[in-house]
């Protein structure tokens, strides 16, 4: 038994020995390159992860404005008519207005005209009445 026991002992002790080994620069090198290998791997693998994850949080969202784009296009295009029938009807509104007034201020222009000729008539009259009274060639009634 004792023997076993120093057998398990140097057993240990060899499988303990290389804990107690020094590193040398090319071994810390080594483990170096190794640990950033494996952290950029890391890295990549967590890089892609979150661009798939991003891309698919972009794609949900440009989905949703997408629908938003069109229900505005679609209320634009309506207000649009809509506003296009109130210009219409406003432009025929101002148009009946000032034809409305236009119409018979011309008409009451035309007949000013007119009786602006006869009055002009009536002092020529006048004036040649006047001109004859004075001349005496018609006699007082």
């Amino acid at each position: 038994m004792f023997m076993k026991s120093i057998f398990a002992l140097l057993l240990l002790l060899l499988l303990v020995h290389p804990a107690f080994a020094q590193l040398t620069p090319d071994d810390i090198r080594i483990i170096r390159e190794e640990v950033t290998k494996i952290v950029k791997a890391e890295i990549d693998v967590s890089e892609t992860r979150m661009r798939e994850y991003i891309d698919l949080k972009f794609d949900v969202q440009d989905t949703k404005f997408t629908s938003q784009d069109t229900k505005f296009t679609t209320e634009f295009e309506g207000l649009s008519r809509q506003l296009t029938i109130v210009v219409i009807l406003v432009s025929g509104l101002i148009a009946l207005i000032v034809v409305a007034i236009d119409i018979p201020q011309i008409i009451i222009a035309r007949k000013q005209k007119g009786h602006e000729a006869l009055e002009a008539e009536i002092r020529t009259l006048r004036e040649k009445v006047e001109l004859l009274e004075q001349t005496r060639l018609i006699g007082p009634n």
